[in-house]
This record gives structure tokens, C-alpha cells and sequence, in this order.
């Protein structure tokens, strides 16, 4: 983790996006803008969350160990989000594995200095609330996805999902990972790639995938890539028009 050039805003993550000016310079006088490399780890389970991470750009996934040392993802995190969440609500330690999948830049908070400012801003506390439903319908949303729908549908959706939170069509995207994004073993990756391939979305090589056509890939993609993103959509109710439409958007057409 390195500190990263600051200019003392907090626009670049969705949940503080539009704050009132005085609400925003506080929260910028506790914030450092760290950069993170692919695989660093935040948090470990029943660690101490001392600090909340906020992306600007890249993205964080959540992890659930099991007593075999085997993991599923459960949360996946981009601008729209937040980790460390739950320390606002009075858990002391993290359940999960937090690490850092796709390197960026991150607004990290010491957790009683963001504690602090949620207690005397309405708006703040409001949008965590709103954030927390959204993760928690998210998860509700996968944990059907994972039960009805088959595993190549289920990674055009994370591929979607990847994209949308990286903004290139270019993914540093291992096999490994996506194995345990999707609860599966790597061989199934394997044939699941292979597919999307055939089909014409993707081209994959060792550790990345290429989107070479979006449209087909959200063709193939489970109802569950848009339902998530309208899940999202309608917890941030502060949003501008045009990035609000996009998460709201019913028709799957972007």
C-alpha cells in the first residue's frame, strides 16, 4: 500500500459523490488516498477493521474462509461501494476476507474518524444505511443465482460486472479468482471460458480476458447482472441523471 497524489476531494467514489461542500471538506481532512496492488489484503477474519476503504478506481472482492481453507466470494466492490461497512454498525472485527482484485486508488478512513462523521452528518449516515441494504440485497440476489443458474451464464455476469467496475475491456481476471468469484473449481472455469469464447465475447489468455463483444456477453449473462445493477441503482437516490439511469435501467440495453 502506497499513499497516492491527493487534490483533497472525495468525489471519486459513488457513495460521497455530491456531498454539501462543508460535509465533503471534513470528510477530506480524514481521508488518505492510498494505492493498492493487485492481491493486498485489508482484512482477515476476526481482525480488527481500524480502517474503511472507499474505491475510486479498481476493485476489492469479499471472502468467506472455510474450516478447509477453501473461500467463495461474496461481495464484489467498486466505486459504487464501500468495505468496512459493518465496523459503522458496531461490529469490532471483520467476518471476511477483504482483498484487492483489481489495483487502484482507494479513499481509506480510520474507522472512528468515519464513525465520527457519519454521527454528525444526516446524509452520510443515510447513504451508508442505503449502501447496507444494497449489499445485503446483493447477496440475496447471488446466493438464487447460485442455486438456479448455470456456471457459464454466472461468469458472463461477473465478467460483465468486472468490466463495468474497471472500465476497459481489458481484465486481469485468473483462473484461480474466478473460480472462487463463482464457487467452483478451476477446470469448470476452464470450460466456461472456453464457451464464452466459442461464442464469440470473450478471448482469454493466461491471467486476463478480453470483452471482444459486450453485447453477446450480456446475451449470455443471467438475469442476475441486471437485477444486481438495479439493486445498486435504487439504494443511491442522490445520483445525477445520466449514471443513475444506467444503474436503473430495466430494459438491459446500456
Amino acid at each position: 500500500m502506497v499513499a497516492a497524489a491527493s487534490d483533497g476531494a472525495v468525489q471519486g467514489n459513488l457513495l460521497l459523490l455530491g456531498l454539501p461542500a462543508a460535509d465533503a471538506e471534513r470528510l477530506a481532512a480524514h481521508a488518505h488516498r492510498v494505492r493498492l496492488d493487485r492481491m493486498a489484503t485489508l482484512m482477515t477474519p476476526g481482525s480488527p477493521i481500524n480502517s474503511v476503504y472507499f474505491p475510486e478506481s479498481g476493485a476489492l472482492s469479499e471472502f468467506v474462509l472455510m474450516a478447509d481453507g477453501s473461500a467463495v466470494e461474496v461481495g464484489f466492490i467498486g466505486r459504487e461501494g464501500m468495505a468496512g461497512w459493518p465496523a459503522l454498525f458496531g461490529s469490532r472485527v471483520s467476518g471476511l476476507w477483504v482483498v484487492c482484485q483489481t489495483g487502484g486508488v482507494f479513499l481509506q478512513f480510520a474507522t472512528t474518524d468515519l464513525a465520527a462523521e457519519v454521527d454528525r452528518n444526516p446524509e452520510l449516515h443515510r447513504r451508508l444505511h442505503c449502501h447496507a441494504a444494497a449489499v445485503i440485497g446483493q447477496r440475496a440476489i447471488s446466493a438464487a443465482c447460485d442455486r438456479h443458474h448455470d456456471v457459464v451464464a454466472r461468469a458472463a455476469r461477473h465478467l460483465l460486472a468486472a468490466r463495468d467496475l474497471g472500465l476497459d475491456d481489458e481484465l486481469v481476471v485468473t483462473h484461480e479468482f474466478l473460480a472462487l468469484r463463482l464457487g467452483v473449481q478451476r477446470p469448470t472455469v476452464t470450460v466456461a471460458l472456453a464457451e464464452l469464447e466459442r461464442l464469440g465475447a470473450i478471448t482469454h489468455g493466461r491471467g486476463h480476458v478480453t470483452v471482444a463483444d459486450r453485447a453477446c456477453l450480456e446475451r449470455i449473462a443471467c438475469e442476475c447482472y441486471w437485477t444486481t445493477r438495479r439493486e445498486i441503482g435504487r439504494h443511491l437516490d442522490w445520483l445525477p441523471a445520466p449514471l443513475g439511469a444506467w444503474f436503473s435501467d430495466a430494459n438491459g440495453v446500456t
